[in-house]
């Protein structure tokens, strides 16, 4: 028996799941996999808000930083009293500074490159530059202040917020699918495995008659090969289809 026919048998004998035997549009809603998702797309949403404004923040207070120092600083001797190594950039290095005003005390730590470190041991004597009306406010004299540059906020909250689409459309995928698609039998025709799982393919009949192909996954327990599952798919594109029970939208029950 040719496979055509067999799955033109197969859709004349089939019957679908309860729930799916409703006309479209079914009621759908969020099952426990699917509401964890939403609930991870608004954290990675609330997360790409909260890095917009805290970065912009900081870049801002950089600035405002670099401004005070250049308009109103004031220059005293300091004293390199550390000398820290970066252990993940092996070139990097941390200078610990300290300086005193009156009986106060004040330290900061700046990154430098190895060739400053070599050139400042602990013991050096530092030119460093402060605000008299807030002494924790200082930095070398004379040396380039870096700061975060600009293009880093939008960039992190834009990366975030585009992070938080992937589930938004994993789960408006399914829903639609769900809600407007066709149920039908499928065969299982082969494995397909990779470090995540296995992926199923199969083939399934339409109803002009026609034979389509699909595929599911990855998943842990696939179903045996030459096995019947019941799909979904979209009347207008067949090839959108995917294997019933979905893992994040379920038919609503009343």
């Amino acid at each position: 028996m040719s496979r055509p026919f067999e799955l033109q048998q197969l859709l004349r004998s089939w019957t679908p799941p309860r729930e799916l035997r409703l006309s479209r549009s079914r009621e759908v809603q969020l099952s426990g996999g699917g509401k964890a998702l939403a609930a991870l797309g608004f954290l990675l949403a609330a997360g790409a808000v909260a890095a917009l404004v805290g970065l912009q923040t900081l870049v801002r207070a950089e600035m405002r930083e670099i401004e005070l120092l250049r308009a109103h600083g004031i220059e005293t001797t300091g004293q390199v009293v550390r000398i820290i190594r970066d252990q993940e950039k092996k070139s990097s290095y941390r200078l610990v500074y300290g300086f005193q005003v009156g009986e106060a005390a004040y330290d900061r730590r700046v990154q430098v490159t190895a060739a400053t470190a070599r050139g400042l041991p602990v013991g050096s004597s530092l030119a460093v530059r402060y605000l008299p009306s807030d002494p924790a406010i200082n930095y070398p004299s004379g040396w380039r202040q870096k700061t975060m540059p600009a293009w880093l906020p939008p960039l992190a909250g834009l990366g975030l917020l585009a992070l938080s689409w992937l589930p938004a459309h994993a789960l408006r995928s399914q829903r639609r699918l769900l809600a407007e698609g066709r149920p039908a039998p499928a065969v299982v025709t082969r494995h397909h495995k990779d470090q995540h799982g296995v992926t199923i393919h199969y083939e399934f009949p339409l109803l002009s008659g026609a034979r389509c192909a699909g595929k599911s996954g990855p998943m842990k327990k696939p179903p045996e090969i030459g096995s019947q599952i019941c799909i979904i798919y979209d009347p207008d594109q067949p090839s959108r289809n995917s294997k019933y029970p979905f893992s994040l939208v379920e038919p609503r029950t009343f």
